[in-house]
């Protein structure tokens, strides 16, 4: 299920929020790292490379502050208590690979360097939500939703590039999630320099 990007024919609650997309996105070609609350108690998380590179950034300081960013938004989405358990995400990163049948970032109402960041997966977004409270909202708008048994959730079998889950599946956020090679985004590593959203 995508969080973001696709408009959903329910109550506010289950509401996509683009403009929130369109601000984090703008947020994090700046400082690397924006993270922030969306209605519905989700929380949203943009990374862009060049944002990081700006900020000179290495692994280890992209990680800690990707951690604290995440912090106030999950405490204010009400979702923080029992994360590891019961948390579910969506992310943008290697989305045509996964769903090759979603909808292009091209047509999205953003900027088009935004699209193409996003695109190239040098920005993704990440939609964290409860997976119990993801429940009680599908089922207050008719939709028949079930959500596993308490003690049941963990991370889904045969997962795929880099720990994503396989296509059309919804990852349950672990503890730790990747490790930190893989999490982390060393500046040295981003061969260009590139500012803020401009034409």
């Amino acid at each position: 299920m995508t969080m973001i990007g696709t408009e959903a024919h329910s109550s506010p609650p289950l509401h996509t929020h683009l403009d929130v997309l369109r601000d984090a996105l703008e947020r994090a070609a700046t400082d690397g790292i924006y993270a922030t609350p969306v209605p519905g108690s989700r929380a949203l998380f943009v990374v862009d490379q060049y944002g990081c590179v700006q900020q000179g950034m290495s692994s280890k300081q992209f990680n800690e502050r990707l951690q604290h960013a995440a912090d106030s938004p999950l405490q204010r989405a009400g979702i923080a208590a029992g994360r590891e358990d019961y948390n579910i995400n969506a992310t943008s990163l290697d989305s045509t690979a996964r769903d090759p049948l979603r909808v292009p970032w091209a047509n999205y109402p953003l900027h088009p360097v935004a699209c193409a960041r996003l695109i190239g997966d040098y920005a993704v977004a990440t939609v964290e939500t409860s997976g119990p409270v993801l429940t009680r909202l599908l089922q207050a708008a008719g939709l028949d939703a079930l959500g596993p048994p308490v003690g049941q959730c963990g991370p889904p079998a045969g997962r795929g590039h880099h720990g994503d889950p396989p296509a059309g599946t919804a990852a349950v956020h672990g503890p730790s999630g990747r490790s930190d090679d893989d999490a982390g985004m060393d500046a040295a590593d981003a061969p260009i320099r590139a500012g803020p959203l401009s034409d």
